[in-house]
């Protein structure tokens, strides 16, 4: 309301001055048709200012959209820069890492080689506990890696005690001198096996072969129930030229005494002597002809040079046999041949000789030594050195 009050003079006057300067106009007229055109031109006026200001507005949404998606260009262009720059550096680490992994390949390579190419056991091990040194870099622990897998064998194959002691010995040397932590707790437990181990009666093996070689070597020399005894050396008579000698010597040195008591008593004297040289004579020889024995089995007196030469060829082997399962430590297979042994011996040799007694107390005194011991294990020692292992590799 107050734009259309304002605006009936302003129309009034530009009637007037039109009207004046052009033609004259209707007075009615003028009247009439004056506030609609004033008011139709003002509607124009405001719509084409409305458009003027929405074009500015979408002119300047566009242009402000238009630098929008230009710093967003920019910095995708940023971005996919950085991103082919860490692409990049990433490419090349992931050569790094596989030139690192053909390396480590190449290195695989050779100690697979190595251990293919070496011919003693012995020697693998070494070569192997040498290339683990190297590649972890801990020579160390390598080593008593070594003297523990040592000491196991002593124990596992031929329970060699002693052996294992001065295996683990080694490996309680080799971490003597160093303060680590995980060094000092293997080498506590190491010593903690040592003392188990020289805790364990000791079965003296050298001298139980000792004792069996003895019987062994005696087998070509054991008598047989068949074979008769050596004849014992005769006591040597006099001849007759040495008595009349000895009787004329015994009667020159007696002469007082035969004097006295007559030459009869000395003959007789004489006589008796020489009878009793001739008895023990006969009795010696007809023991070397003659035996008087109880034998259950007639046979083993009937025995052929082959047979016999057989039995101490099979007891030969019984005892061998015995001898390397003694050196096995096969306590069951060990006594069984020595079972044999001794039925063998009692069986077809003389028990009165001492050759054979001998042997057969060597064979019950072996048979009543124990062979196998209840060895501790050294899970502890190889548990404590993977323990100091694993925390080795965390540190590096």
């Amino acid at each position: 309301m107050t734009g259309a009050g304002t605006a009936k003079p302003v129309a009034a006057t530009d009637a007037k001055g039109s009207a004046g300067k052009d033609e004259p106009v209707v007075a009615g007229a003028g009247r009439a048709s004056g506030p609609q055109t004033v008011y139709v031109q003002r509607r124009s006026w405001s719509w084409l200012l409305l458009l003027l200001i929405m074009l500015a507005l979408a002119g300047g949404g566009w242009w402000y959209v238009q630098q929008r998606l230009m710093a967003q260009e920019k910095q995708s262009a940023l971005r996919l820069q950085e991103a082919e720059s860490r692409a990049a550096s990433l490419e090349a680490q992931i050569r790094q890492l596989q030139d690192a992994q053909q390396q480590l390949q190449s290195r695989g390579n050779a100690l697979e080689t190595r251990v293919a190419e070496s011919s003693a056991q012995q020697e693998q091990l070494q070569a192997l506990y040498d290339d683990v040194a190297r590649v972890r870099g801990d020579a160390r622990l390598a080593e008593v890696e070594r003297a523990l897998t040592l000491a196991n064998q002593h124990l596992a194959v031929s329970g060699n005690v002693k052996g294992a002691i001065l295996a683990l010995e080694g490996a309680e040397k080799q971490l003597s001198d160093s303060e680590q932590s995980q060094a000092i707790g293997l080498r506590r437990v190491i010593l903690q096996d040592i003392e188990k181990l020289k805790s364990l009666p000791e079965v003296d093996l050298t001298r139980s072969v000792a004792r069996l070689d003895e019987v062994i070597s005696r087998v070509d020399t054991l008598p047989f129930l068949s074979e008769p005894d050596a004849p014992a050396p005769a006591a040597e008579t006099p001849a007759a030229g040495e008595a009349g000698a000895d009787g004329a010597t015994d009667a020159g040195t007696q002469d007082e005494p035969a004097a006295d008591e007559g030459t009869w008593r000395h003959w007789y004297r004489m006589l008796l002597d020489s009878g009793s040289r001739a008895a023990d004579a006969v009795h010696q020889e007809f023991n070397s002809l003659v035996q008087i024995r109880r034998i259950d089995d007639p046979d083993r007196l009937l025995l052929a040079p082959d047979q016999k030469r057989s039995i101490r060829e099979s007891l030969r082997l019984q005892l061998l046999n015995a001898r390397i399962n003694l050196l096995n430590r096969n306590e069951t297979l060990f006594r069984q041949d020595l079972d044999k042994s001794a039925e063998t011996i009692g069986r077809f040799f003389d028990g009165q000789k001492p050759d054979v007694t001998s042997s057969l107390s060597i064979l019950t005194e072996l048979k009543s030594e124990p062979l196998q011991l209840k060895l501790p294990s050294l899970s502890d020692s190889m548990a404590a050195l993977q323990a100091a292992r694993a925390e080795s590799e965390k540190r590096f």
